[in-house]
């Protein structure tokens, strides 16, 4: 496989689950709600912590009604953003041959005559 000239191989993928939280337990960050392929998933995250504190601050005594309160108002919040998640994975992972060829030349056009030096 190593040795193999032209070796693709790369997965963008998200599952979606129906509820964040169970019992005593709620996903948070990249758990819950990943978006990486932009970045934002540290800013999503540490808001999603927040809005986590604040539902549990609101009903200390019931963390079953903070969980739900937290996943609503974090869920809002993710959304917009996930709407474009599948158009953005397949013009960066593309599944063909011809896709790859499209983004590397599109890639090359957007990049034309800037420093390629890290």
């Amino acid at each position: 496989m190593c040795a193999a000239p032209d070796l693709y191989f790369d997965a963008v993928s998200r599952v979606e689950i129906p509820r964040w939280s169970q019992g005593r337990v709620a996903l948070l960050g990249d758990a819950a709600s990943c978006l990486s392929l932009f970045g934002e998933g540290s800013s999503l995250a540490v808001a999603g912590a927040y809005e986590l504190a604040q539902a549990l601050s609101a009903s200390p005594h019931d963390h079953g009604l903070a969980f739900g309160r937290y996943e609503a108002a974090h869920r809002a919040r993710v959304a917009p953003k996930l709407r474009n998640f599948g158009l953005m994975a397949s013009l960066l992972v593309p599944r063909s041959r011809p896709g790859l060829t499209v983004r590397d030349l599109a890639l090359r056009v957007l990049t034309r005559g800037r420093d390629k030096k890290w």
